[in-house]
């Protein structure tokens, strides 16, 4: 039985670890107009400070990564003990990993975006909403009524 759930939670400390490092890690690539999840121009890749910034996220990531997966892998060997000590330990691992592994994304994000601003990249034009959309003014609905 302990055998069993060591190797059970082993491939899902693995998947999880995976699955993050293979949807988050590759947020720093300029794709579909992105970087981080940041509308910016096919210039901006070029830039040195958006270099340094993907240059850092790269780092710190991948060394997250490795660390999380020693961590998980070091969670599961604790099920060959106390369960309720395991389980504990490894709910917090989880909660710990994904928290931070989002963090790490969202501040990416919000530095790249402060970036967008202060280098004023502007992808498009930009859109003028009016104050009062003209149907308002006298809007028919299907039941005949007008809306005033």
């Amino acid at each position: 039985m302990d055998i069993a759930l060591l190797v059970i939670f082993l491939i899902t400390d693995w998947s999880i670890v995976g699955i993050f490092a293979a949807v988050y890690g590759g947020k720093h690539r300029y794709r579909e107009g992105m970087i981080f999840g940041v509308h910016v121009p096919e210039s901006a890749v070029l830039d040195e400070d958006t270099a340094a910034l993907t240059a850092h996220y790269r780092k710190v990531n991948r060394n997250f990564y490795i660390i999380n997966l020693a961590a998980g892998t070091g969670a599961a060997f604790l099920s060959l003990g106390h369960l309720s000590i395991f389980m504990i330990v490894w709910t917090l691992w989880l909660l710990e990993f994904c928290v931070v592994s989002m963090g790490l994304l969202f501040f990416a994000h919000r530095r790249m975006y402060n970036l967008k601003v202060s280098k004023k990249w502007i992808v498009g034009e930009p859109v003028r909403i009016p104050q009062s959309p003209p149907c308002l003014k006298s809007c028919r609905f299907p039941t005949g009524g007008t809306y005033r």
